[in-house]
């Protein structure tokens, strides 16, 4: 680490290499960081899927019992 200037930056982000699969599993503050980022994924793909069902719930079934069907458009001459 006395290679590494400080700049303030935690030690786990200073590290130059490449983990290994087997260091990514037993390092405790990489795991740390990793759980966080896929705590930030899941939540984001959740309200993402969560609104989308919203979404397509009011166009599909609410917006068609408040109007007519837009399919059926009756012809008259």
């Amino acid at each position: 680490w006395n290679v590494v200037r400080n700049d303030g930056s935690p030690d786990r982000k200073k590290y130059l290499g490449i983990l290994t699969t087997c260091e990514r599993k037993i390092n405790p503050q990489t795991q740390e960081e990793y759980d966080f980022h896929i705590n930030d994924n899941v939540n984001c793909l959740k309200k993402a899927y969560n609104e989308n069902l919203a979404q397509k719930y009011i166009k599909e079934y609410l917006a068609k019992r408040a109007t007519g069907y837009e399919e059926y458009k009756y012809y008259h001459p």
